[in-house]
């Protein structure tokens, strides 16, 4: 995928831990020097398995993806705009630069390999090639 479009609602932020399959936690800069404390980011449009239930084997594999690839990582989000969900979250694309250790990463859990003009990598799409999350309806 290109280069995320960069509008008023992207910003650079770092990963700071991993809650689950479909959620993390960042720190936002939104510029002018201003880091935005710890912020909870809903993946947008997908749905990943929960933790707890009958499905957790399947929640830790997408979980351990996602560490993988985002923890104490440099990532782009988009907000849309500055809505959040019933629990606090904002809802975000989410994209990381492939970088060698990116690109290793995505690699080895992919059938496909990267194509070098791919510089950036929307982690909720990914998510969703892998099997790792479903379409959220």
């Amino acid at each position: 995928m290109s280069a995320p479009i960069t509008d008023k609602y992207t910003y650079d932020a770092k990963v700071i831990s991993v809650v689950d399959g479909d959620t993390i936690r960042c720190h936002a800069d939104l510029g002018f020097g201003i880091i935005c404390d710890t912020q909870n980011i809903r993946l947008a449009r997908i749905n990943a398995a929960e933790m707890k239930g009958p499905d957790a084997a399947k929640a830790a594999k997408a979980k351990q993806a996602l560490t993988d690839l985002l923890l104490d990582k440099s990532v782009m989000i988009r907000t849309m705009k500055n809505h959040k969900d019933r629990y606090g979250r904002y809802i975000c694309e989410v994209w990381i630069k492939q970088e060698d250790d990116v690109v290793k990463i995505v690699e080895a859990q992919a059938a496909n390999p990267v194509r070098p003009e791919d510089t950036w990598l929307n982690v909720n799409d990914w998510l969703l090639e892998q099997g790792l999350a479903k379409q959220y309806k």
